[in-house]
């Protein structure tokens, strides 16, 4: 067996889903919140992401159809056998860890080292890894090598997007409920191809999450938009940034110091940062995040607990995890004027946060009457497409001074 991680790993847990893609792709449109994925993390260790939502239902019919898994040591066996205690421990958000096998399409079985970690139920990181089986679907995918190879090629191009700056960083304002004032863009990167034209993350983060790129693009993303925020700020434009880290990020021992080495080399205020982690990523080694996010808070970055409310934390981990902000996940938010229980989901998380001395984020929002009801409420901080959609750094410039110029032109 290769060694975990390796690109032959990543090859054969790819090509088995690639292989397996149209009948996926069938099952996941049949039953979005029943599907088991499995796929390679940055690591290149096999990672099976069920769907919240149909946990009892995945013990009790596996999901032979796209790919089989059996996991003796758990008690997780390919004709779904039950395990209650496993169960119990998924249902309570708790990664479970073993040795098992992944039987490919083609019907050739593989020793793997398989993380079994429950997803947020809208299927989200599920979603992530559709992308990069639909852009293989063409591949031979019961050719290991014609996976790798496939997989190798665009990942070259992923790195010359880099070297080349095909890459660009859009910005998306947020904005203060209570004054209208812009204090920090979040920090959304495209890749500019040649060939396919302005992708958004979702089409090539899953490639350099598959390929080993995601730390490479992520510092991309944090060196270019320190560089721009400078630019901005010798310009008189004092806005702070909102930027993203993804759990294979918080995997990395050494991102909260190459952040800080970042932030010291630029000269960029730490207090102008703000980092954004999802509920789900505290969960993988919650004592390693733990410490890592308190480097970050001790350096004066900022810290922002993202999509909440689709994710696994708990209230004990809302009080101790340092956030000094909760982003209310656009799930809750895009339809709760119409939608009781999502006015009375926003309405009880701004209530908590506040109570616990954080603020508030709503993300999402797309019309006058949502960005009304969520100030009523003391939301705040505001960002969605009625205020702003992501733009490129020279038009966020001219809607940032536009911005700043109505309020205080209001205030005279």
């Amino acid at each position: 067996m290769s060694r975990p991680g390796s690109s032959a790993d990543r090859a054969d847990a790819i090509a088995g889903a690639a292989s397996g893609f149209k009948s996926f792709e069938t099952a996941l449109e049949q039953a979005a919140d029943g599907i088991a994925l499995f796929a390679p993390d940055a690591s290149g260790i096999l990672t099976v992401s069920f769907a919240n939502a149909a946990l009892c239902r995945l013990f009790s019919r596996a999901p032979s159809e796209i790919v089989g898994i059996a996991v003796d040591e758990l008690g997780i066996r390919e004709d779904g056998a039950k395990n209650d205690a496993v169960r119990e421990r998924l249902l309570a958000g708790q990664r479970i860890a073993g040795s098992g096998s992944l039987l490919r399409a083609d019907g050739v079985r593989k020793s793997v080292d398989v993380s079994i970690v429950p997803v947020r139920g809208d299927g989200g990181d599920v979603s992530q890894w559709i992308a990069i089986f639909h852009d293989l679907r063409e591949v031979d995918a019961s050719s290991k090598d014609a996976v790798a190879a496939e997989l190798a090629a665009r990942a070259e191009e992923l790195r010359e997007a880099m070297i080349w700056d095909h890459l660009v960083n859009y910005y998306q304002p947020i904005v203060d409920l209570k004054t209208g004032i812009v204090t920090h863009a979040e920090v959304l990167v495209r890749w500019n191809h040649p060939t396919r034209g302005l992708l958004g993350p979702d089409k090539f983060l899953p490639l350099a999450e598959a390929t080993g790129l995601i730390r490479d693009v992520t510092m991309w993303c944090f060196e270019d938009s320190f560089r721009q925020h400078r630019e901005w700020q010798k310009a008189g434009l004092n806005v702070g940034l909102a930027m993203n880290l993804s759990p294979s990020n918080l995997h990395d021992t050494a991102i909260a110091e190459t952040i800080t080495e970042l932030l010291e080399t630029s000269g960029v205020d730490p207090g102008m940062l703000r980092v954004e982690i999802t509920e789900n990523a505290i969960l993988d080694d919650p004592t390693h995040v733990l410490a890592l996010l308190s480097l970050l808070q001790t350096f004066g970055v900022s810290l922002s607990l993202d999509d909440f409310g689709t994710g696994y934390s708990s209230l004990t981990n809302l009080r101790e995890v340092p956030f000094q902000e909760i982003k209310i996940d656009k799930s809750f938010v895009l339809n709760m004027m119409e939608e009781e229980g999502d006015r009375a989901v926003v309405r009880a998380v701004i209530d908590l946060a506040h109570s616990l001395g954080r603020h508030v984020v709503a993300e999402g929002i797309e019309d006058e009457q949502t960005l009304n009801q969520l100030r009523s409420w003391g939301c705040d901080y505001a960002q969605g497409y009625f205020i702003s959609r992501p733009i490129p750094p020279a038009q966020f410039e001219v809607w940032a001074r536009n911005n700043l110029a109505g309020k205080a032109g209001q205030r005279s």
